[in-house]
């Protein structure tokens, strides 16, 4: 029962660690790698590394066979859909969150954007992390788990290709000023208002994913254990 527990607990360490490294493009879109060489990576037996995987797979993150996985990557009309998929579910969400927020709710949401105003400055992996809990905590506000855990769904499939990108300052202020702007619109309860700035503010970020140098995940692809 002991050596059991062991075993999962192992597992469960290593799914995260390649969840994560997922996540974070440090095994990026396409990329192919043997499980021996996962083995390797992460210091453990290849046991754990298939059940790892084939939750992962099951997930749609990745392809898994025999001789190890690849990471799932999307094509640009794929990435087109998921943003344009983004724009319709998450101005409906904040729409409804608008009706819901409470002034303890917006405190909590402006806090979170005083802190992103912070990391956006040294800290771009804690900023992405914070984007990520006000985006969703937003959402949370209108009510409707389902249709939060289709939003959380879609990001997920995009987060790995916003870790490749080297995104400017410049950049990452404009995406605060939405923040901003996004929170003054949920206050006075403006739906026009909403709509029309999550749809510009998530029409830019699918621009800079579509138009982002594709050597990143081309050099990435190309370090295989094959």
């Amino acid at each position: 029962m002991e050596q059991t527990r062991r075993f999962s607990s192992i597992t469960e360490q290593v799914y995260d660690q390649l969840h994560r490294d997922i996540m974070h493009a440090t095994l990026a879109p396409g990329q192919r790698m043997t499980i021996r060489k996962l083995a390797e990576m992460y210091e453990v037996s290849t046991m754990p590394i298939r059940e790892a995987l084939h939750k992962l797979s099951s997930e749609g993150l990745v392809k898994y066979d025999r001789r190890g996985l690849t990471v799932n990557a999307l094509t640009e009309e794929e990435i087109k859909q998921i943003y344009e998929a983004r724009m319709r579910l998450e101005s409906l969400l904040l729409v409804w969150a608008s009706d819901r927020a409470t002034a303890e709710d917006i405190d909590k949401l402006e806090q979170l954007v005083h802190d992103m105003d912070l990391h956006s400055k040294n800290d771009r992996a804690r900023w992405m992390e914070s984007n990520y809990h006000f985006h969703m905590g937003m959402y949370q506000l209108a009510g409707s788990e389902r249709l939060l855990n289709m939003i959380r769904s879609l990001y997920t499939s995009i987060e790995p290709y916003l870790f490749m990108i080297e995104t400017t300052q410049d950049v990452v202020d404009a995406s605060q000023n939405e923040h901003h702007l996004i929170v003054d619109a949920l206050k006075s309860h403006d739906h026009a208002r909403l709509d029309q700035l999550i749809r510009s503010h998530l029409q830019d970020a699918a621009d800079t994913v579509l138009n982002a140098d594709s050597s990143a995940g081309a050099e990435k692809q190309n370090e295989t254990g094959m």
